[in-house]
């Protein structure tokens, strides 16, 4: 079926004016409407790769999420922070971490108290009354220099310089050498 029909069109690929003899015609050229198809096919590639790589990405955490115990790096990466504050939260208490071998193992359950409820703090060196110097409390207690650094270190007590002079909690030297 022939037509008479002339309309002038814009080229949807080259932008060049032309004369249609159809109103479904969108290309000025057969060169045209090959370089769109060639494009349209092109870009749907793309989108695919596109596609693939997000799931790619997107794999590792899906996998994070179905983990019970998870690794530091698989930690930081969970919860989208740098190594070094996972370490930082494990020091302060936020995290308890378990020690196999040379792994250091987090669990999920863990994790994600973190987000549900916030746990008791450590008292701070602030909250305790520093009313012993070290000196007097190895004269009080009777014990060698060493066995003091050992208690204090084993139980993580505090102390605090003012001067010269260290000192400690009494109340919790009392609690660990009664």
């Amino acid at each position: 079926m022939s037509s008479n029909i002339n309309i002038q069109k814009i080229c949807q690929h080259c932008g060049a004016e032309f004369t249609a003899q159809t109103t479904k015609t969108r290309y000025c050229s057969h060169k045209c409407a090959n370089r769109a198809y060639k494009a349209r096919k092109r870009n749907k590639k793309v989108e695919t790769a596109k596609n693939e790589t997000r799931q790619i990405k997107n794999r590792p955490l899906e996998e994070l999420t179905a983990k019970d115990f998870l690794s530091i790096t698989d930690t930081y990466r969970l919860l989208g922070v740098s190594r070094r504050t996972v370490y930082r939260m494990i020091n302060r208490g936020d995290l308890n971490a378990t020690k196999i071998g040379g792994r250091t193992i987090i669990t999920r359950s863990d994790i994600e108290l973190l987000f549900m409820e916030s746990k008791p703090k450590k008292p701070k060196k602030t909250d305790y009354k520093y009313t012993i110097s070290i000196n007097e409390a190895i004269e009080k207690y009777n014990i060698s220099e060493k066995a003091f650094y050992e208690l204090r270190k084993r139980h993580k007590i505090p102390k605090i310089k003012k001067g010269k002079f260290s000192f400690v909690p009494e109340s919790l030297l009392e609690k660990y050498l009664k």
